[in-house]
């Protein structure tokens, strides 16, 4: 397929499946997302990770699901309780690095990572 099918495709203009057989119709769409959500809840529901390295605070066995980690699930609620207490983010990540806490893919802590811990 070209770049006028492709633009006419998208505007509407050329619908005729037989001419582009390749291009997803619209109706399949809404389908499709609406299974991608449900299949996401499910896993949440059942207490599985749905894709990513886990999170902070958590570990995930074979079948990908989330466990309490005894060992830095006591920084995430001294994290929570610091932020809830006024502390910045800056506050927290400095203190989490200054001991020696590393985030989930062994690195140092940044905003991004405090700030995604607190809101996940």
């Amino acid at each position: 397929m070209d770049d006028l099918d492709l633009r006419l495709a998208r505007s509407g203009l050329l619908q005729d499946a037989d001419i582009c057989p390749s291009l997803p119709f619209d109706a399949e769409a809404p389908d499709l997302a609406e299974k991608v959500v449900r299949g996401q809840t499910e896993n949440i529901l059942k207490g599985r990770c749905n894709g990513g390295r886990g999170t902070f605070g958590y570990t995930l066995d074979l079948e990908r699901k989330f466990h309490i980690d005894p060992l830095t699930s006591p920084f995430v609620v001294e994290s929570f309780r610091k932020y809830n207490e006024g502390s910045t983010m800056k506050e927290i990540r400095d203190w989490l690095n200054e001991n020696g806490i590393k985030n989930p893919v062994g690195g140092a802590f940044t905003y991004n990572s405090v700030e995604h811990m607190l809101k996940n």
